[in-house]
Parts: C-alpha cells; structure tokens; sequence
C-alpha cells in the first residue's frame, strides 16, 4: 500500500515527530522513504529588501549546514529502526512547489505544519499547499502543542 513514502523534513520538533509516524508507517508496510528538505535562498526566509552579500553567503551556508544536519539524523533513525531510507536535498523558494514536484511516483506523504506566522498557525501554508494540489494522499502529523 504505502511502499514509497515522502517526508519532508527541516529538523524541527515537528518535523521529526512526522519522520517518527513515516518510520513506523514504512516498517509495517516494509516501505522505503525518502526524506526531503527543500533549501530556500536567504532572502526568501529573511524578509528584508536586500541582504548584503557577505550575510546572504553566510545565511546560505548556514542554512546548508541546517539542511545537512536534519537530513543526517532522519536517515540515523531510519536506520536504527532497520528502514531503508534516503535523503534529497532541493533547491527552490516555493517550498509546496518542491515536494510536490519531488512526490511524483510517491505512495503518501508524511509531513508536519510549519506554523510561520500567526495567520497560518493552524495548519501551515506549506502544509496547506501540499494538501490543496497533492497527486497523492497526505499523512499530516500533529505537533501535539509544541509550539
């Protein structure tokens, strides 16, 4: 049933409650997963009209280290837990756009809210996105009043 499962993944709390129920999801139905972590250019994240260029290029790089980092530890505990796993790291600053456009050929997506501002903070607009224009069906983890 859910043999190829989509997780996308920035390392938060959340986020890794949502590759904790992709773990369990992929060792019952002995699926593989992929997880995901889409890397936006600084000044998409940092709503500023222009970031030097020294601070962007550290942004970008710490962001990189960010995305390194997250998608290490989801893999470590996918392999602990005796699932196969890999990791995917795209580029883009439509972060919906990119999990969609990776989900093709994807059984399910397991995923959490990014709850950015207050206006999205029930489920995300990230979330919200992948929910509205999914090809396939979205498994969205709560974060169970983390934040």
């Amino acid at each position: 049933m859910y043999k190829r499962i989509l997780v996308p993944t920035d390392g938060n709390e959340c986020a890794r409650r949502a590759e904790d129920e992709a773990i369990r999801l992929a060792q019952a139905t002995g699926g593989k997963i992929t997880f995901l972590h889409v890397l936006q250019s600084p000044s998409t994240v940092v709503p500023l009209p222009a970031l030097p260029d020294d601070l962007d290029y550290t942004l970008a790089k710490t962001f990189e280290r960010i995305a390194d980092e997250a998608l290490e530890a989801a893999l470590k505990k996918a392999k602990e837990a005796g699932v196969e796993a890999r990791a995917v790291l795209r580029r883009g600053d439509d972060v919906a756009y990119e999990i969609l456009q990776e989900a093709v050929g994807y059984d399910v997506i397991v995923m959490a809210p990014r709850r950015r501002s207050f206006k999205k903070w029930l489920l995300g607009s990230v979330t919200q996105a992948v929910l509205d224009r999914s090809p396939v069906p979205v498994l969205v983890v709560g974060c169970g009043g983390l934040e």
